[in-house]
């Protein structure tokens, strides 16, 4: 499980990312608008800071996962 943490982390950002695109494209079909320079930054920020809170969740995932393994290979030792 220890060599995984990095697959749970780039998934975790990208799910994140796309999350909010999707947020932003579903901003736009409710009240479509040209957006301005400002506008873009701040959808991409928002999709950034997505992305960032999605990998922190898949570290954590990872991490609980992680100690699950070895709670249970300690159990397992005679």
């Amino acid at each position: 499980m220890k060599k995984y943490y990095k697959y749970f982390l780039v998934i975790g950002f990208l799910i994140g990312f796309l999350d909010g695109i999707r947020i932003a494209v579903i901003s736009y079909m409710q009240a479509p608008s040209l957006p301005g320079v400002y506008e873009v930054l701040v959808q991409i920020g928002i999709s950034l800071f997505f992305a960032f809170l999605y990998t922190f969740y898949a570290f954590l995932i990872w991490g609980l996962l992680f100690l699950g393994e070895k709670i249970y290979r300690k159990s397992k030792q005679p």
